[in-house]
């Protein structure tokens, strides 16, 4: 099946899927960057990450994390790419499977090695309900964001249309 391409905030995202996660994040006012830097990751050839999250995090001393997100749990070499991205541009890099929320994460380290998954965050046993979200959003929850914010930019990223002059969360037109 084809994605539909959907333009949100003057970017022309390549799935509604991709422009959900960025209402999410400006829910939130977490700042991200779409497709800021392609690269030429070797074996796994020339390739545009979906997502750059800068942060300035005292946990992690991460200067931002990458973000693929997909439709369904990903091929093996979707998972090889991501790796090779962590590792080659030595930053995080997350694969979220699904809407904000679906509970559905992999998280490879930038050494490129995998993590078990959500279990490495402090935060994410805390609140199961809040699922893929807890490890992205790390360094956030250290700094006040609190769950009562992050169930509701899931509502309004899963609720997000993009028709009919709306422009992703309920109640937002152009």
């Amino acid at each position: 099946m084809k994605a539909i391409e959907t333009v949100y905030k003057g970017y022309r995202f390549r799935s509604r899927l991709e422009a959900r996660w960025a209402v999410f994040f400006d829910e939130l006012d977490v700042e991200w960057e779409y497709e800021k830097e392609g690269y030429n990751l070797d074996e796994s050839g020339l390739y545009l990450p979906d997502f750059w999250l800068p942060c300035a995090n005292f946990i992690f001393e991460w200067s931002g994390y990458w973000l693929e997100i997909k439709g369904a749990y990903p091929l093996q070499g979707e998972i090889d790419t991501a790796s090779n991205l962590a590792k080659f541009t030595k930053h995080t890099t997350f694969i979220a499977y699904g809407l904000p929320g679906d509970n559905q994460l992999i998280w490879f380290h930038e050494s490129g090695n995998k993590f078990s998954g959500e279990s490495n965050c402090l935060f994410s046993s805390l609140l199961p309900e809040i699922g893929n979200v807890a490890p992205i959003l790390c360094h956030h929850l250290a700094n006040g964001m609190n769950w009562e914010n992050i169930g509701r930019a899931i509502i309004n990223a899963k609720q997000a249309r993009f028709e009919h002059g709306q422009v992703g969360a309920p109640g937002q037109w152009t």
